[in-house]
């Protein structure tokens, strides 16, 4: 079994706000989520904040 990991919000807000913003580094983004969708575990209610938010 690979290993999971639980990410704090604040990891992927500053990530956006900070280093890699969704319209100049789309392809982080992208990557992440292609390479490590299923290792990394979101709180239900940050899934659901970011979802409403429509930033992912």
């Amino acid at each position: 079994m690979r290993d999971k990991y639980l990410i704090d919000a604040n990891v992927f807000m500053t990530a956006h706000r900070q280093l890699y913003p969704f319209d100049l580094a789309p392809s982080f983004w992208e990557q992440l989520v292609e390479k490590a969708s299923d290792r990394i575990v979101i709180i239900e209610e940050v899934k659901k904040r970011y979802e409403e938010a429509k930033i992912y």
